[in-house]
């Protein structure tokens, strides 16, 4: 089985080749053995190799022209924007006397993420999103009009494919640990010196608030929690929700359709390095995550004072009350 994934086909023998088969390397075949299987530039090589035959592939492009291709759009537009309301002649349109199936609904980013560089030469931000918003929905099997499907062959190409597995580098695992900034690095120093073993990210944090099947449930990072400026460790529901959203952006932008094909090719090939596990790191991403931090405590107290305050509120009216009969 694992011949076919790498293209290697047998040559017949005759009796002067004493019973040995002698595998025929294909041109694919011979780069995948110079690729390191699972690694990302395989993975961009397979992208390449799809585009070699558009045929096999079923990308037979034509030119639409601007017109066509603009409305084509404005249906991806609607699906993105009203799909789940079962409008009028929406694809999810409610039909009298039938129950309603309510159908799964990918997420849709309504802004754009911070960690998100995108080539402009390729797509803009409002291409991208709406265009792996429509590839969930195929992924997921939900519902949408043809003129959207329609709109999504005519823009794919090798180059967008290419793109958007580059922009998903930010959730992969480096291989060599990047720089962190100077107040970062301090902070982490200061945590690995006090021999801080009660706090580490791998076994304390587990990724929740999300309904991601198959997700790992952990990130594979042994460094302590982080830390506050002042020094006091950000708390660990709060750094759950804040992952939770970068799920969601992760989710929203390929990652889950990505760990899906990682975890069919691992299971095939018996090769975990195809995996595409989600992976963030908190310590690159300091200044964000300690504002985001900051805000949502502060919200969470505001809110919690306000509600003891409405409660002895209603406690004392209903005391008066009580007194007064």
């Amino acid at each position: 089985m694992f011949s076919a994934l790498l293209g290697i086909s047998f040559a017949p023998f005759t009796s002067f080749d004493c019973c040995i088969l002698v595998p025929l390397l294909s041109p694919i075949a011979k780069r995948a053995r110079w690729l390191q299987l699972g690694t990302d530039e395989w993975y961009l090589d397979e992208i390449k190799n799809d585009y070699a035959d558009p045929d096999e592939k079923g990308y037979e492009r034509e030119d639409v022209g601007d017109y066509i291709r603009k409305t084509l759009r404005g249906y991806a537009e609607a699906d993105f924007e009203f799909l789940g309301l079962h409008l009028p002649g929406a694809p999810d349109e409610f039909q009298p006397g039938t129950e309603v199936e309510e159908e799964y609904i990918p997420t849709r980013l309504l802004y754009k993420p911070d960690w998100l560089v995108l080539n402009p030469r390729v797509a803009k931000y409002s291409t991208f999103k709406l265009y792996h918003w429509l590839k969930n929905c195929q992924h997921w099997n939900t519902k949408v009009h043809t003129n959207s499907i329609h709109w999504l062959s005519v823009i794919e190409t090798e180059e967008l494919e290419t793109e958007s597995y580059l922009a998903l580098a930010p959730f992969r695992k480096p291989e060599i640990v990047p720089f962190l900034t100077e107040e970062a690095q301090e902070a982490l120093n200061y945590l690995v010196d006090q021999e801080e073993e009660e706090s580490c990210i791998y076994w304390d944090i587990e990724l929740r608030y999300h309904k991601v099947e198959g997700l790992n449930l952990t990130i594979e990072d042994h460094r302590p929690i982080p830390t506050y400026k002042g020094g006091n460790k950000i708390q660990i529901p709060v750094i759950q929700w804040y992952l939770s959203k970068k799920i969601e952006e992760w989710v929203a932008l390929g990652g889950e359709r990505l760990l899906d094909k990682g975890q069919n090719l691992a299971d095939y090939s018996g090769n975990n390095k195809f995996k595409r596990e989600f992976y963030w790191d908190l310590w690159q991403d300091l200044d964000n995550l300690r504002a985001q931090a900051t805000a949502v405590t502060t919200v969470a107290a505001y809110l919690g004072r306000a509600y003891l305050e409405s409660t002895l509120i209603h406690k004392e009216k209903s005391t008066i009350f009580d007194t007064q009969t």
